[in-house]
């Protein structure tokens, strides 16, 4: 995140946009108009025109992370891991472990297929799936229970059961405010 904002500063150091660009401001009106935006902000009596409108609300900054039951238990044993995919950075942390990726959009797709190629197993886990325990990563239904008591053991909604599971990672979007 940081690299980012160093990059985006920069820019905007380097082509001068700095002033252009206004932050916590209100917009109480955007509407598209004769090939360019009038935009009305809060506290403005009138509404001025843009080439270009960036919506920068913020919503993917709080990540949406499921209560399942027994989760919060199980990835408190050692030796085991719970995180949601915004924290994922690369994987060769995950070589030689057997990690579940939960959430069947772009993200979950992306990190259960790069870290199959390090990890001893990965798993995962989507609402609807076709079973399909190779290649890697093996499809999974959804998890309806983790067992700490157990050797990482994890309960799928059909029933079935994973074992000797190292980490968990969530890649189930971001909270909508």
């Amino acid at each position: 995140a940081e690299a980012v904002q160093q990059y985006l500063l920069g820019f905007a150091k380097e082509f001068g946009l700095r002033g252009f660009v206004r932050f916590r401001s209100r917009v109480e009106e955007a509407f598209w108009r004769d090939g360019e935006w009038d935009v009305r902000v809060a506290g403005q009596p009138e509404a001025q025109r843009f080439d270009h409108l960036v919506v920068a609300n913020g919503h993917y900054n709080k990540p949406y992370e499921p209560n399942f039951p027994g989760l919060r238990e199980w990835g408190a044993v050692e030796g085991r891991d719970v995180m949601h995919s915004t924290w994922y950075r690369e994987p060769s942390s995950y070589a030689g472990k057997r990690v579940l990726v939960i959430g069947g959009g772009p993200s979950g797709r992306d990190l259960s297929t790069e870290i199959s190629q390090v990890a001893l197993e990965t798993y995962h886990s989507v609402k609807v799936f076709q079973r399909n325990d190779v290649p890697n990563p093996k499809q999974r239904p959804a998890p309806v229970r983790f067992d700490a008591e157990s050797n990482g053991k994890v309960i799928y909604s059909d029933g079935s059961v994973d074992e000797g599971i190292d980490v968990v990672i969530l890649a189930t979007g971001y909270e909508l405010r």
